[in-house]
């Protein structure tokens, strides 16, 4: 995850959020076509790569007068439709030519090419008044996948129905593989007001009755090496494991 915590998804040519090297992910995997966007939430960690639609909008045929009838299908929350507004911020001004925005509230089903997609959403924090945090089930040719990229600490897992894979954050580590602290203890309790630790999110995914889970949203501070996460992940057994730049997962 070192370029960016983004998926793809295959068939009907769906990417979720848009990290600052999302360009190059899609061309390192060889995507062609983005037919949608959905956003899980505002933080620029998953938004400020939106220079990238302005380039998946270009059209075929030169020379062109302008972006009418070019832009793409972006979904999103109320909330972060607000926090990316076009008049004053830089994802939003990257949003105004090529985006037909599509806001959308906690449990909205529509579409995508033959996906049906179901938005769920959660508080960020327990004393948010809105559900400014996303996660998608994604159904197609009769398999189910849960995206829910960061920010999983409210998340109901109470709705989330049976899965073929899903998607989640991965949580904070508080000590390095060497055992030694990688936060403070007061930083560290801070975080735990707002933020899901690593054990806190293998927990949420054994509630659910899931086939398969990747742990994403992998962060440098938390000093690991790839082996260090395949280590980890034979000790967790043959359903968890972590993501990586290009993986390819089929269900």
């Amino acid at each position: 995850m070192r370029k960016g915590n983004s998926t793809f998804f295959h068939g009907d040519n769906i990417l979720l959020d848009t990290p600052e090297s999302v360009m190059q992910l899609l061309n390192e995997n060889g995507v062609e076509s983005v037919d949608a966007v959905l956003f899980s939430h505002f933080h620029p960690d998953h938004t400020m790569g939106l220079r990238a639609i302005s380039q998946m909008c270009l059209p075929d045929d030169t020379p062109f007068d302008g972006w009418e009838n070019s832009s793409i299908d972006v979904f999103m929350s109320k909330h972060t439709r607000d926090r990316l507004d076009p008049e004053s911020s830089v994802p939003g001004y990257l949003l105004r030519n090529n985006a037909d925005i599509k806001v959308i509230e906690d449990g909205d089903e529509f579409s995508i090419g033959e996906t049906h997609v179901t938005a769920i959403g959660w508080e960020e924090s327990s004393e948010s008044e809105r559900k400014d945090v996303f996660g998608y089930l994604l159904e197609r040719n009769g398999s189910k996948v849960f995206a829910s990229p960061d920010e999983n600490k409210n998340l109901p897992v109470n709705r989330l129905p049976k899965l073929d894979l899903w998607i989640k954050e991965c949580g904070l580590f508080r000590k390095a593989p060497d055992g030694s602290k990688l936060r403070t203890d007061g930083f560290w309790d801070r975080m735990m007001e707002t933020e899901l630790s690593f054990e806190q999110s293998r927990k949420q995914a054994e509630e659910v009755d899931v086939d398969r889970v990747v742990f994403t949203e992998i962060e440098e501070v938390y000093r690991r090496r790839p082996r260090d996460y395949s280590s980890l992940s034979n000790e967790l057994g043959d359903d968890m494991e972590f993501g990586y730049d290009g993986l390819h997962m089929e269900v």
